[in-house]
């Protein structure tokens, strides 16, 4: 399967350290100038809206989905396709239908919701689509702990790895994604 429309799911901060939205604006021109799609929540702050922008502006196509409740906030107006729906879990729902791959990068609550989502699907069998943490300055270092700690404890088999891309810099994250698929 040729991956074309890439899932980004991230923060819509930008948080403390400024590597985050400089790796964020590197995987939007990286995105842009390979032709990728991207499929991302809509809005036009934090690291969620540097990537589509950036993005954009390298050539992507943007698709924006975006709850009803966010509909009076700032939508990228660059956007290509915006869809509207109900709820966050029909967001998420969406996004995954609408992409062949997925790129997480540094977020919040609803960042590692997705991901969870994303990754489970994947380990069930149930998606094939590839997941990427984009693991800028070390963010996901807690993360990958816990699931050592999980594989460990008999919760989450070690094949797991074999899975989960993870990689430090954006320029390593596409070729990662394609090797995957």
């Amino acid at each position: 399967m040729a991956i074309k429309q890439v899932g980004i799911f991230c923060g819509s901060n930008e948080g403390k350290d400024p590597r985050f939205l400089e790796a964020a604006l590197q995987l939007g021109a990286i995105l842009g100038d390979n032709h990728y799609a991207v499929v991302y929540g809509g809005g036009t702050r934090g690291l969620m809206g540097a990537v589509a922008r950036t993005a954009k502006q390298h050539g992507s196509r943007i698709i924006s989905v975006v709850p009803q409740r966010f509909a009076g906030h700032q939508i990228l107006e660059e956007t290509d396709e915006t869809l509207m729906v109900d709820t966050m879990q029909d967001r998420k729902k969406l996004m995954i239908d609408r992409s062949d791959a997925f790129i997480i990068l540094p977020g919040g609550m609803g960042t590692l919701d997705e991901f969870s989502e994303v990754f489970t699907l994947q380990l069930l069998g149930l998606s094939g689509r590839p997941v990427a943490l984009l693991n800028t300055a070390g963010f996901f270092k807690p993360l990958i702990s816990l699931m050592e700690t999980m594989v460990d404890s008999g919760f989450l088999k070690s094949s797991c790895w074999d899975l989960l891309i993870i990689k430090e810099h954006p320029q390593e994250i596409l070729q990662a994604l394609e090797k995957a698929t």
